[in-house]
């Protein structure tokens, strides 16, 4: 049984990508469908502009899984954008 105060614990991690307008929606568009679907523990959020995307995760919990949780997302979000990457310099 988990205790009150372990169910306190937060971990936020944020990640804010910037270039070209091209670029930025391009890492939306690939990244977005992705975000649809989070479960009740974890919160998504995105904000974008023409030269800035930003994506923070927040996830709430005991402190060894919130932090897994958020590690793993953002670890997901960066193996997109090395997959979206390797695409752009394969074309360039």
């Amino acid at each position: 049984m988990r205790s009150k105060v372990e169910d306190r614990h937060s971990c936020i991690a944020c990640l804010t990508i910037s270039g070209p307008r091209e670029f930025v929606e391009a890492v939306y568009s690939s990244l977005h469908p992705d975000n649809l679907e989070a479960g009740e523990e974890i919160r998504i959020s995105e904000t974008i502009s023409s030269n800035l995307y930003k994506v923070e995760v927040s996830v709430k919990g005991g402190l060894s899984s919130a932090f897994k949780t958020a590690r793993s997302t953002i670890s997901e979000i960066l193996n997109l954008l090395a997959m979206l990457e390797s695409v752009i310099e394969g074309t360039a």
